[in-house]
C-alpha cells in the first residue's frame, strides 16, 4: 500500500532544497552583478517623508497612557480642566 504521508514530506523537502538553491544562486549573482558594476558612478538619492503624530484629548480626568505602533509609551495626564495636547516622540515613516 502507497504510504502518501511519506511522498508529502518529501516532496516538501525537494521544493524546499529547491527554493533554497535558487535564492542562494540568485543572489551568488547578485553579488557578481554587484562588484562589476561599482567601477560606474551612478548615484541615486531617496527622500523618505516623516510625520510626526499627535493630537488632543478632552474630557479625561487622571492620566492615560498612549502608544504608537505598540511603542513609544506617551503618558498623558489632565491637570486642571484644560484639554491636553501630545505628540509621540517617534517619527512614522511614510507607509507605516
Amino acid at each position: 500500500m502507497f504510504d502518501f504521508r511519506y511522498y508529502h514530506w518529501k516532496l516538501a523537502t525537494c521544493s524546499l532544497i529547491s527554493i533554497l538553491l535558487f535564492f542562494g544562486c540568485a543572489e551568488e549573482n547578485a553579488e557578481e552583478n554587484k562588484d562589476s558594476s561599482s567601477s560606474s558612478s551612478i548615484t541615486s538619492s531617496s527622500s523618505i517623508t516623516t510625520y510626526s503624530i499627535g493630537g488632543t484629548v478632552t474630557g479625561l480626568s487622571g492620566f492615560l497612557v498612549i502608544q504608537n505602533n505598540s511603542a513609544d509609551d506617551t503618558v498623558i495626564e489632565q491637570t486642571g480642566t484644560d484639554n491636553v495636547s501630545f505628540t509621540f516622540k517617534t517619527r512614522i515613516s511614510s507607509g507605516s
